[in-house]
């Protein structure tokens, strides 16, 4: 039943690739036909890509996040990609490494639905992420002390808590570059951090597996420990401003006295 069949995984894959595609290509429309939001219908002529990126990196508080969330996606990547060759040294076969990264998908998702409701009613970007980052940190502390043989339900533990805390990561510095580059257009600062977090994975990918082909899997699992811990620091000195909140709530308050004024007129 479990016999590897790679060639027919990367088919389905495929296919499954080519109808979101097609999909894309045929249902979705350039953009919506009313602005989601206020501050998109509040946004001025388009910025120039050059001039969007020289204000991105001239922006300290976005060069932080950059750096901390594609250290955080790197390691999550890192992870995702060797955990088969980390715990296979300890005894751990195919099937019980897919049920681990079943646990971390499936809490992963859970944790951002929490995350997202905590930060929508809180807007409490940093702090969410702070909180992300360490128990991040500490649960895959926790995973690299349970990295022996015959402690399967531990490590199904801390690589589930692991995902329920680092999966959110993803979309809240997505969200949280939108909010402090505003008005700059929302892709570009995306494609950045995501482009970040690739660039960050492979080079902890390179290192990571030169380190567990010669047998140091520990060392291995605490460069990746060493990048979340770092990420978490660097978010501690983010400062940033959520200009676009900011907008939304300006245009909110002109179109209430607006209509303060029409009623009085009246």
């Amino acid at each position: 039943l479990f016999e590897p069949r790679v060639e027919l995984v990367l088919l389905v894959e495929a296919l499954i690739c080519i109808v979101v595609a097609i999909l894309v290509v045929v249902l979705f429309r350039e953009q919506p036909p009313h602005p989601p939001s206020l501050s998109k219908s509040s946004a001025k002529i388009p910025i120039p890509l050059f001039t969007s990126l020289r204000t991105l990196f001239t922006d300290r508080n976005f060069v932080i996040l950059l750096i901390g969330g594609g250290c955080s996606l790197g390691a999550f990547n890192t992870m995702a990609t060797l955990l088969n060759y980390i715990i296979e040294p300890y005894g751990y076969n195919n099937l019980q490494s897919g049920v681990i990264g079943a646990m971390v998908v499936f809490f992963g998702i859970v944790g951002s639905g929490v995350a997202g409701v905590i930060v929508d009613k809180t807007r409490l970007y940093k702090g969410v992420l702070i909180a992300c980052f360490f128990l991040s940190f500490l649960f895959t502390a926790l995973f690299i002390v349970f990295l022996q043989r015959d402690k399967f339900i531990e490590l199904t533990l801390m690589c589930s808590m692991f995902g329920f805390f680092m999966t959110p990561t993803l979309p809240l510095t997505l969200e949280l570059g939108c909010e402090i580059t505003y008005p700059i257009n929302e892709a570009t600062p995306s494609g950045l951090l995501v482009g970040a977090g690739q660039v960050i994975g492979i080079l902890l990918i390179l290192v990571s597996g030169l380190l567990i082909d010669a047998g140091h899997v520990h060392a291995a699992c605490w460069i990746v420990v060493g990048c979340i811990l770092f990420a978490g620091w660097l978010m501690l000195m983010f400062y940033g401003t959520l200009h676009r909140i900011m907008t939304e709530k300006h245009i909110s308050q002109q179109l209430a006295l607006k209509n303060d004024d029409s009623y009085f007129s009246n």
